[in-house]
Parts: structure tokens; sequence; C-alpha cells
């Protein structure tokens, strides 16, 4: 789960996408999905201080991340509550972005 994000939650298995839910009801809702890229997803954890970010690594033997505020799900429910991301970060994430493009 995410931290700051209350009943934000992230699965992600042999596949290589992962997929975010709302839990705030007691239903879960899915919110968004995306194939990361990475091959089947090894392990995935939300940034503690940007909790909108999520880094993955994969069988392809890399690392993504990825803004789950460009999806328009997770935007439309938390839109409101995006943190000051690192310079660093936000041109990681950005570049990342516009490989998929």
């Amino acid at each position: 789960m995410s931290g700051r994000c209350g009943q934000l939650s992230r699965t992600s298995d042999r596949h290589p996408q992962a997929k975010l839910w709302d839990l705030s009801t007691g239903e879960p809702k899915l919110l968004a999905a995306k194939d990361l890229k990475a091959g089947a997803i090894f392990a995935a954890a939300f940034c503690p201080e940007s909790p909108f970010l999520l880094a993955a690594g994969g069988a392809k033997g890399k690392m993504v991340v990825w803004d789950t505020l460009q999806q328009p799900g997770i935007a439309a429910k938390y839109g409101r509550q995006r943190p000051r991301r690192k310079a660093a970060v936000a041109a990681a994430v950005d570049s990342d972005d516009a490989e998929e493009d």
C-alpha cells in the first residue's frame, strides 16, 4: 500500500503488468493497470517521499519507475494530493514516459 495515499494498493505477479486498486470502499476497485515492460515483476514498492511513484524490477533485469498519477483513474481520485518530486526523480519518470510514446 502507498503510505500517504490511504487505501491505494498495488498487485503484480509473474506477468509484466502492475495493477493499482482502491480499497477505500471495502470492495476492491481497479483504478489502473500498466505493462511496465520489465518482464515478470519480481518486486515493486511505492516511494515513501513521493507515494504516487511506483518502482518495479522484473525478469528483463531492469528497474522501472511509474508515475501513477499519469493514469486517469489515479489522477481522478488522488490528483490533488500530488507531492513535490525531486528533480532527478521527475526527470527519470518523464524520460521513461517519453520512451513509451
